[in-house]
């Protein structure tokens, strides 16, 4: 049995969803099983899995001890790596950086890979979500992390993302724009066709790549790099990642099996236009990962 308590943060989830951030390694079968055999309480009552949270609130899970045995032996691989800058493939359902628990940052630190590292080095130079996967790029000293930081705010590091969505988009190519608003309160971000106070910009360009008529694999590129941006704005669009439990659709994840979002970043490119001091030999250098097709991953996962 294991006991949780909502914080303020996590007010207003359901409770299915709360517990799957909790315990992202339990399986989606595993869990909808315990809530059908009333296997989870909230402040001492059993609830079905679309009960809403309140901050407080006490949840217990019971389940066997060896359902929590989340797997220690972490592998964060190395795409590429020099004196300035590290390029690793982070798995679904590894936070990029936790205080309390693992993350790629702490991973990576306790890594030989890394060499003789600075204690506050690798730094990230952008994020990724928990459960979204591929490439991350990190720095391996200040210098190179300030250049970084600039590169990505001047849009001089092209970032392309992979997804399968549910649907089959009309167009084959397509150039999105939109106004996003985040809401820090429950984690979500929000999009509208125009501009709302508080609003920010964003684009988000797509191409078809692959179809079977219910699901499409896309490749996206950022143009802005916003909170939750593919997934709500292709959720917005009509076309949500198959997996998504915040923006996509749940009928549709449960008939498939998926509890994590099915989006990856899979190529970076360095396209400086201005002086990048010591970096400047990255320019024009693009890392990738293998392209996968729309079976390959349907099986995969």
């Amino acid at each position: 049995m294991r006991t949780f308590f909502v914080s303020p943060e996590d007010e207003g989830k359901r409770a299915d969803r709360f517990i799957m951030g909790k315990c992202d390694y339990l399986s989606f079968p595993l869990l909808s099983k315990a809530f059908r055999k009333r296997d989870v309480k909230v402040n001492g009552i059993r609830i079905k899995e679309n009960y809403v949270l309140s901050a407080g609130d006490r949840v217990e899970l019971y389940l066997p001890d060896e359902a929590f045995k989340e797997s220690k032996n972490i592998n964060i691989p190395v795409i590429y790596e020099d004196d300035n800058i590290l390029i690793v493939n982070k798995p679904q359902s590894v936070p990029v950086e936790d205080e309390k628990g693992s993350s790629v940052v702490k991973l990576l630190k306790n890594a030989k890979s890394t060499g003789k590292a600075l204690p506050d080095f690798p730094a990230l130079c952008h994020r990724l979500d928990r459960n979204t996967g591929g490439l991350l790029l990190l720095a391996k000293n200040k210098k190179a992390l300030d250049i970084l930081f600039d590169k990505f705010k001047s849009r001089e590091i092209k970032k392309t993302y992979r997804c399968v969505v549910i649907g089959y988009p009309s167009n084959s190519y397509a150039e999105l724009k939109a106004f996003l608003i985040k809401n820090p309160e429950n984690s979500l971000v929000k999009i509208y066709n125009k501009k709302v106070q508080g609003s920010v910009e964003i684009q988000t360009n797509y191409r078809l790549v692959e179809t079977n008529g219910d699901l499409s694999l896309l490749e996206v590129e950022l143009v802005t790099g916003r909170t939750h941006q593919i997934r709500a704005h292709l959720a917005f669009a009509g076309y949500p990642v198959l997996g998504d439990g915040k923006y996509g659709k749940n009928i549709t994840n449960k008939q498939y099996g998926f509890k994590k979002q099915l989006l990856w970043s899979t190529s970076l490119k360095f396209e400086f236009k201005t002086d990048a001091s010591i970096l400047n030999y990255l320019n024009g250098k693009s890392v990738s990962l293998p392209a996968k097709s729309l079976n390959e991953i349907l099986r995969k996962f």
